[in-house]
């Protein structure tokens, strides 16, 4: 096992200027040849030291950002007419891609793999979705789908 320095963030091991310890292939072979670590040392850290009031400027920022994102999302509401094959059922479905082009539409920018649902609608009614932050944090989206067309 080695410590490392994030010089970025990297999901599920830490946030930038955090000191992290990983096994000695994960750090030789991705993080610091793609320079999202360095080594631990005593320069380093004191580097670090120096950096650390904009490291934290910068994730109060993201944290901003992300809150105003949050909010955002959770007082759109989104609806979508859709034909209808039997009874409830939609002829075809409403998959995380479409919801990435209509919240683009109204300015909500959101990634495919930030939206969290365990499949394509496709029943109409009400659905809520969960968006992945990048602080971590979940905003929930509403969704409803009626008969139409």
């Amino acid at each position: 096992m080695v410590e490392l320095i994030l010089k970025k963030d990297v999901i599920g091991l830490g946030e930038e200027g955090d000191i992290v310890r990983v096994k000695d292939g994960f750090a030789r072979n991705y993080l610091m040849p793609f320079q999202y670590a360095i080594p631990k040392s005593d320069n380093n850290l004191k580097i670090l030291e120096k950096q650390r009031e904009a490291i934290e400027k910068r994730k109060e920022e993201k944290r901003k950002l992300d809150q105003n994102l949050k909010e955002k999302i959770q007082t759109t509401k989104i609806e979508l007419k859709r034909r209808v094959v039997e009874g409830t059922k939609l002829y075809g479905s409403v998959s995380a891609k479409d919801l990435v082009v209509i919240l683009n539409d109204e300015g909500i920018q959101v990634e495919k793999h930030n939206i969290e649902m365990p499949g394509p609608i496709k029943l109409i009614g009400e659905h809520t979705i969960a968006i992945k932050l990048s602080t971590g944090e979940k905003a929930t989206l509403k969704v409803n789908i009626q008969a139409g067309e």
